[in-house]
Order: C-alpha cells, then structure tokens, then sequence
C-alpha cells in the first residue's frame, strides 16, 4: 500500500494501482477500516490516471462501504464527505452533471458538518465548474466565492502558522544571543568586546551549520533505511513466493509419478487381463471385451496427458528444450493451431527449477493464446546469447489491450508476472486489436 502511494507522488499510476491491488489481496474484509481505505485510494489513483470508468467503480464501491464503517464517527463522516465529493467529481467528467452535483451537495454538507475544510473547498469549486457550464451564473458565484473564502482561510490559517515559528525561532534566538552578549560584555572591554561578537557570530553560523547536516544526515539515514526495508520485505516476499511454488513443482512431480507408476500400471495390466480372454468369448461378449479395452485405453491415454501436463518427463529427464518440443507436438496433433517451434541448434544449459519456472510461464501464455487469440498460426522462438534466454511468442490472432493485463481479476497473467518477478526476469507485451500480439520473455540464467 505505501509503495502504491509512492508512485502515486512519482506519477507511475499502474504501477501504484499494481501495488494497491496486490495491498488488497492481502487484506481480508473483516479488516473493514484498511479495507476501505485501501478501496477509496485504489479510486483516487485511477482518477489521477484518467482511467474514469475504473475510477467511478473503486469510489462508488468507497462510497457505499464508508456507510457501513465501524470506525469512530469524525473518521467515518470523513469518508463519507471525502467519497461523495470525489465521486460527484467523477460524475462530472463522465457528462453526468445531474447526479455530479447531487454527490457534491451531499460532499459538502458533510464535510461542512465536521468542518472537513479541505473537501469542503474542493466541493464548492466543483459546484461552481458545474453552475457556469448550466449558465446558473448566480450559483456559480456563490459556490466560487464560499471556495475564495476557504482559500483565504486556508492560507491565512498556513501563513499565521509559519509566522507563529519564525517568531518563536527568532525570540528564542534573539534571546539567546541577548544573554551571549551580555556575558561577552562583562568580560570583555573595547576591542576584546568586538572579536568576541565576531566569535559568537562564527559559532551560531556554525551551529546552523551542524543543525542543518545532521538534519540532513538523519533524513538520508531513514531513508536509506525505508528503501532496505521495502527491499528486504520485496526479497522475503519472493524468497517465500519461490518456495511455494518449487513445493508446488515437488507434489505436481509426486503426483504424476503415482498417476503414471500407479493407476498408469494397473490400467495396463487390466487391459492385458481382459485381452487374454478375448479368444473365449462369443459374439456379444467379445463385442462388450472390446469396448472395454477401448475404455480403458481411453484411460491410459487420459491418465498419459494429466501427468505430462503436470510434470513433463522431458522436462525432468532431457531438458527444456525436449519439454517445450513435446507440448507444441501435442498441440499441433490436435489440429486447431499451428505452432511453429524455432529453437537454438546447441542445448541450453539451465537449472531445473529455473527450467521449470520458464516451461510453466511459457505453458501458461500458450494456454492464454489458444484460449481467446482465435489465431491459426503461434510462432515460439527460443534463442540464448551469452548468460540470456530470449523467448518470443507471437501470434496471428485477434490481440488485446495490454492495458487491461493489470485491471483483469483472472489469474493466469498473475501467475505469469509472479513467476517472472521470482526469477528476475523481464516481460514485454505488444498487442494491438486484430493485429495479434507478441510476448518477449528476457532471462538471465
């Protein structure tokens, strides 16, 4: 959520909705006050995206949920003022200018109501925007000056407060200085009298000096120790995100191990039994044998695939490579696509678990493209130079808006953007409306 915020400020909006949409997958519903927090800022960065129709959801869902908030009742009416003017705003740029200013109206009876002065000034000025365009100037000019006077009261009220520290700074000071001298002057006589003045002026330069470099110095040091922090819990995250997928690699390998070792080997010493006693059977009964063997090499077959999907033989025993080649074999069998393989004349030497976590991102932007590409033709070409694989997934098919991959409640792009984050590696979308996409896939191995 605090990284969400800080790209907020650096203006990397779908890098801060990323973060805040991951925020909030981590945060369960019981947690109504940080969930609705985290709901109404999630509105606030689509908005200053631009991203309206996003913007209206999040903060109309805000807008609802701050209704039923269990916090104290200063903070819940707070939410209230802040998700009706903000969704009053929305509803404004979107054309609808009717309910625009009924949200408005209520944001700032609210926020008038706990004297919410900083959404009480944003609502009038709206107000305002809003009565000009219908040519009510009179309302106009009521909401535009109610908006000045807060203005002016707002930096009236900053002013007074930076003259209030300039002048205790300067009293204190000046007091300071006033006792310094004194002491300097029943010491001290005529010429003496001046260069201790000289001193003392030296030495609260100094002072100043200090104070401003060791301000300096603690703000770079907390800082510093923000970034180590944010990047250690990064680490942990992906050190723990690793591990659980590897467990997930182990028991998918457990699995089709006791699929192919198990029912695979009883399935075929079935068959086996049932063929021994075809040539003793009449007519009917054969016909029935057959039907069974058929079944059951149904099975076998079915039993074959579920533990190729879920841990490729190749993969284990002969490489990525051989892995990949099976899968694109096994697709281009069933004759809906075409998959062209394009793959280095020299094999790869790649760990197993870097090896698995590739073969698993390419499998899944595979499945993506079979799915809702409607493409006759995916080329997949796998080339290495020096420490770096390179892999290119292009299709011919109906593309897509890569900016929707972020917005999308579907898992499939999660799991790929995690798994490439877990490996250090790099991802680049193109895609463009009936015009197909390609997927880069970069990795240092």
């Amino acid at each position: 959520f605090n990284l969400g915020n800080v790209y907020d400020l650096k203006e990397d909006y779908d890098s801060a909705i990323y973060y805040k949409k991951l925020a909030l997958r981590n945060t369960s519903e019981v947690k109504v006050n940080e969930y609705v927090q985290l709901i109404g800022n999630l509105g606030n960065s689509y908005m200053l995206k631009g991203d309206l129709d996003s913007a209206l959801y999040y903060t109309s869902l805000f807008y609802e949920l701050s209704r039923k908030d269990s916090q104290a009742l200063y903070r819940r009416d707070q939410k209230k003022a802040l998700s009706a003017i903000n969704l009053g705003i929305i509803k404004y740029k979107l054309g609808n200018e009717l309910k625009a200013q009924d949200y408005l109206s209520e944001g700032i009876r609210l926020a008038n109501e706990i004297d919410y002065k900083e959404k009480l000034q944003e609502g009038h000025y709206w107000l305002s925007v809003i009565s000009q365009d219908k040519g009510d100037y009179k309302n106009a000019l009521e909401h535009l000056q109610a908006y000045t006077e807060l203005y002016k009261e707002a930096v009236n009220v900053e002013n007074q407060e930076i003259i209030q520290q300039l002048t205790f700074q300067f009293d204190t000071k000046q007091k300071a200085q006033e006792i310094s001298l004194l002491k300097l002057e029943a010491d001290f006589q005529d010429s003496k009298l001046q260069q201790a003045r000289n001193r003392l002026y030296i030495a609260l330069i100094g002072m100043s000096v200090l104070s401003v470099i060791g301000f300096l110095i603690f703000n770079r040091m907390k800082l510093k120790q923000r970034v180590i922090l944010s990047e250690e819990r990064e680490k942990n995250q992906k050190m723990r995100f690793k591990s659980i997928i590897e467990a997930e690699e182990k028991e998918r390998k457990r699995i089709a191990r006791e699929l192919h070792d198990g029912l695979g080997q009883l399935l075929s010493t079935a068959r086996l039994n049932i063929s021994a006693v075809d040539d003793d059977l009449n007519e009917i009964r054969t016909k029935q044998v057959g039907n069974s063997i058929k079944l059951i090499d149904e099975a076998v077959n079915e039993v074959r695939t579920i533990s190729h999907n879920m841990m490729p033989n190749a993969l284990i025993s002969i490489g990525f490579e051989s892995a990949l080649r099976e899968q694109v074999h096994m697709i281009n069998d069933a004759g809906k696509f075409v998959i062209h393989l394009d793959l280095p004349d020299e094999k790869l030497s790649i760990q197993e678990t870097m090896a698995i976590f590739l073969y698993r991102i390419v499998q899944e932007i595979l499945n993506n493209a079979l799915k809702y590409s409607e493409a006759n033709n995916i080329w997949v070409r796998l080339s290495a130079n020096q420490d770096i694989i390179n892999i290119l997934i292009k299709d011919d098919g109906n593309g897509f808006d890569p900016a929707q991959i972020r917005e999308g409640d579907g898992i499939g792009w999660d799991n790929i953007y995690s798994r490439i984050d877990v490996i250090n590696g790099e991802i680049y979308i193109e895609s463009v409306p009936d015009k197909g996409t390609s997927v880069h896939l970069k990795v240092a191995v």
